[in-house]
């Protein structure tokens, strides 16, 4: 694709940063749109330019696109259990409809990360880029980004060009998230017995995540949709590929779905009769134990996308922990 200027919002995140340093190696100069008080360790060392603002500041987000061929839109409030339900909406949803609209206005295509969530569970079959389940929606994260779902389609309709990219469980060195210590946990502390057995989820690296939005822009046409997945395994079967991942031995007992979520019904009550954040334990455990299998086929028809395995991307993500 010819040298162009990029947009990358969300940029001083675990996915918005890999992005920039893959458009920079690319050869791409790159603007990311960060606060104040943004970390910006990530993405330093690749130099980029600097627009401050907010997606939830559309004035900001019109001066940061001046200039700029395309728009890459990672940010994001991932949060289970939030204590103030309003925050992902003014991020996910409002922050999003500033985004498109925005870019809508400079003319500039956006490739907008949304999630298997927004898409809803499934049955144990892997689904693909038409499914869209009639469930309702299990945390305020799932619903926020649905409804960012949503508006980007909307969006296409009214003739923007919104390339949407649907990742499965992004994971990698370097994540902070829930889920990143979760795995780091998983490989460096002894787990005898475990919670989650049967749940299938979908998974992807990070920077095999990046190269696919970069993909849906280089080689999808307007509007495109892209699910970014590139396995679909149970919860026992991801856990046991950690463990070999790390040379650590499988765990002995696997506890049932149904039984973690029976248990979760006193402990909710528990933590909320202590006047501690009891949606954090609904939503989470709501969410592990619903099905997500999605196919990246597409991807890799379309795009040329070639994810690495989850033996592989595990067993390098063990060596940064230094197992």
């Amino acid at each position: 694709m010819w040298p162009m200027r990029a947009l990358v919002t969300g940029a001083s995140g675990f996915l918005g940063s890999r992005l920039v340093w893959q458009l920079r190696a690319h050869g791409h100069d790159v603007v990311v749109l960060l606060r104040p008080t943004s970390d910006r360790s990530r993405i330093a060392a690749a130099e980029p330019d600097i627009a401050i603002g907010d997606i939830t500041d559309p004035a900001s987000l019109r001066t940061a696109m001046d200039g700029v061929d395309a728009v890459f839109h990672t940010a994001a409030q991932y949060e289970m259990g939030p204590a103030d339900p309003t925050t992902l909406d003014r991020i996910n949803v409002d922050g999003s409809r500033n985004v498109f609209g925005a870019a809508g206005e400079a003319g500039a295509p956006v490739v907008y990360v949304s999630s298997v969530a927004s898409l809803g569970p499934t049955g144990t079959a892997q689904e693909h880029e038409d499914h869209w389940s009639v469930d309702e929606p299990v945390s305020h994260y799932q619903r926020t980004k649905r409804e960012a779902h949503l508006l980007a389609r909307r969006f296409q309709d009214e003739g923007v060009d919104v390339r949407i990219g649907s990742p499965g469980g992004i994971y990698g060195a370097g994540d902070t998230s829930t889920l990143g210590k979760m795995m780091k946990a998983y490989m460096t502390v002894p787990m005898p017995v475990v919670a989650f057995r049967d749940a299938i989820q979908s998974t992807v690296q990070v920077d095999d995540c990046a190269d696919g939005l970069l993909r849906m822009l280089e080689n999808g046409e307007p509007s495109c949709e892209f699910l970014l997945c590139t396995e679909s395994v149970t919860m026992k079967e991801w856990i046991a590929a950690m463990m070999r991942a790390a040379d650590k031995p499988e765990p002995l007992l696997y506890i049932a779905d149904s039984h973690v979520a029976a248990i979760s019904r006193y402990v909710e009550w528990v933590v909320h009769a202590a006047g501690g954040p009891h949606e954090l334990i609904r939503e989470n455990i709501a969410t592990a134990v619903n099905n997500f299998a999605y196919s990246g086929q597409k991807a890799r028809d379309e795009l040329g996308w070639n994810p690495r395995p989850l033996d592989l991307g595990l067993r390098q993500m063990a060596a940064a922990f230094g197992r």
